[in-house]
């Protein structure tokens, strides 16, 4: 899959991790550890991004500490 957008992500892959190469989704998973037992032959792959899908409609708020 070649998602144009972050919303067609969130409406695929929703709430799971996913591994991506050259913004193709390769493999995904509920769990970091299932994702990494399928990717494990290609880790290394200075290509591959992971990330985790944040659920449709969740509202996320993040921060960074200064300590």
């Amino acid at each position: 899959m070649n998602p144009k957008s972050y919303p067609q992500l969130q409406e695929k892959f929703g709430g799971k991790f996913i591994a991506r190469v050259n913004y193709r989704v390769i493999a995904s998973a509920k769990t970091s550890k299932a994702l990494w037992d399928k990717v494990r032959n290609r880790i290394g792959d200075p290509k591959m991004i992971i990330e985790y899908i944040e659920p449709e409609g969740a509202i996320c708020i993040y921060g960074i500490s200064a300590s």
